[in-house]
């Protein structure tokens, strides 16, 4: 995937941080002074197997963070990417809009939410959601209020939901919802 950082703000565990994201590298979770609070030698096995506990502890809490924002910023650049692998699939209706939908098929080497997922596009090429499995659960990452940083348009607005076996969502509970205020792409 190749280096990158983030910085965001968690309410939920009330610290600020900057994680990087980088092959094969520690996970450091800095304070926005640069001080390191904790390190992870080794983060490629952050996300358990299907069917194990889901984020065992703040590291991975934050570690998963990261690389679900890193992930929503970059989809349009990882599924360019050579080793992906990908299949358009028949359109799908939702509501009143018919959505063209893209199974990607990720290698091992790209750090991802999961090693396969469904894009689903608008009429204007928007991404409008994301299906995948997390943890066990089959989950669609609903997306909108699209903005342009920097000449990239991403969705700034994101809702995570779990699915039926049909496809279709249960609206309640949301697993999480994110909001990207800013992005500099460099």
């Amino acid at each position: 995937m190749g280096a990158g950082s983030i910085t965001a703000q968690s309410r939920r565990i009330g610290v600020d941080f900057g994680i990087a994201i980088e092959d094969d590298a520690p996970c450091a979770i800095e304070s926005l002074e640069g001080e390191v609070l904790r390190t992870w030698d080794n983060p490629s096995p952050a996300f358990p197997e299907t069917g194990s506990p889901g984020l065992a502890d703040e590291l991975h809490l934050v570690f998963f963070c990261g690389v679900a924002i890193w992930n929503y910023l970059t989809n349009p650049f990882l599924l360019a990417h050579p080793d992906v692998v990908t299949e358009e699939l028949p359109p799908w209706r939702e509501n009143a809009d018919t959505w063209r939908r893209l199974r990607a098929q990720f290698p091992p080497n790209l750090i991802t939410l999961a090693p396969e997922q469904i894009f689903y596009f608008d009429e204007n090429a928007l991404q409008r959601r994301t299906d995948h499995d997390l943890f066990g659960n089959k989950v669609a990452h609903y997306s909108w209020a699209h903005d342009s940083f920097g000449g990239i348009v991403v969705p700034t607005l994101r809702r995570v939901q779990t699915l039926r076996p049909d496809g279709s969502v249960i609206a309640k509970p949301v697993l999480m919802d994110v909001e990207i205020f800013d992005a500099v792409f460099e």
